[in-house]
C-alpha cells in the first residue's frame, strides 16, 4: 500500500514537473521597497522646495508622480513647485490632478486657489477684467471647498480667504466688482 501511495505522488510529481505545475508561479514583486523609495523620494523633493529650489523639487515631484501617477500629494507639491515658477497651466493641471485623485486634499484647494488669485492680478495688470472676474471665481470656488472640509482645514481656509479677501477689496477700489 505505501509503494503505490509513494508511486502515485512520484507520478503526479513527474506529470506536474512536466505540466509546469510544480513550478513555483511568478510572484508579484513586494510593494514595500517600491513605496519606501517614492516615500524617501517625496521627503527629498519637500526638503528641496522648502529650501525654495523649486526647479529642482517639480523634478523630484515629475519623477513620483511618473512612477506613482495616484500619488495626490505629490501632484499637489509638483504644482505648488510650478506655481513658483509662474509655469501657469502646468501648476493647474498639476493641482487638478491633485484634486480629481482626492477631492478633500486642503492644501491642493488652498494653493489652486492661491494661483487663481495670481493669475487674477496678472490679468487685471493686462486689464483683462474678464480674465480678472474668471479667475477670481475659481479661486472662490477653492476657497467654498475649503470651507467644506473645515474644521480639519482651517488653516488652508484661512489663508486663502485673507487672499482672496484682499484681491475682492483691491478690486473693488478699482471698479471691477
Amino acid at each position: 500500500m505505501i509503494k503505490k501511495y509513494a508511486l502515485l505522488v512520484a507520478a503526479s510529481l513527474c506529470v506536474a514537473a512536466f505540466s509546469g505545475v510544480a513550478h513555483a508561479a511568478p510572484t508579484d514583486p513586494d510593494p514595500a521597497p517600491a513605496k519606501a523609495n517614492t516615500a524617501s523620494q517625496f521627503a527629498e523633493a519637500l526638503a528641496l522646495q522648502k529650501k525654495e529650489k523649486y526647479a529642482e523639487a517639480a523634478a523630484r515631484y515629475a519623477d513620483i508622480v511618473k512612477a506613482d501617477p495616484s500619488y495626490a500629494e505629490a501632484h499637489s507639491n509638483l504644482g505648488y513647485c510650478l506655481r513658483k515658477q509662474k509655469k501657469w497651466d502646468d501648476a493647474i493641471a498639476s493641482y487638478t490632478t491633485a484634486l480629481k485623485l482626492n477631492p478633500k486634499l486642503a492644501p491642493a484647494h488652498e494653493y489652486i486657489g492661491e494661483a487663481y488669485v495670481e493669475l487674477a492680478e496678472k490679468a487685471y495688470k493686462a486689464k483683462d477684467n474678464t480674465k480678472v472676474l474668471e479667475y477670481k471665481a475659481l479661486a472662490e470656488k477653492h476657497l467654498a471647498a475649503l470651507k467644506e472640509l473645515l474644521p480639519a482645514a482651517q488653516e488652508e481656509y484661512d489663508d486663502l480667504k485673507e487672499e482672496v479677501d484682499e484681491m475682492n477689496d483691491d478690486l473693488k477700489k478699482a471698479g471691477v466688482i
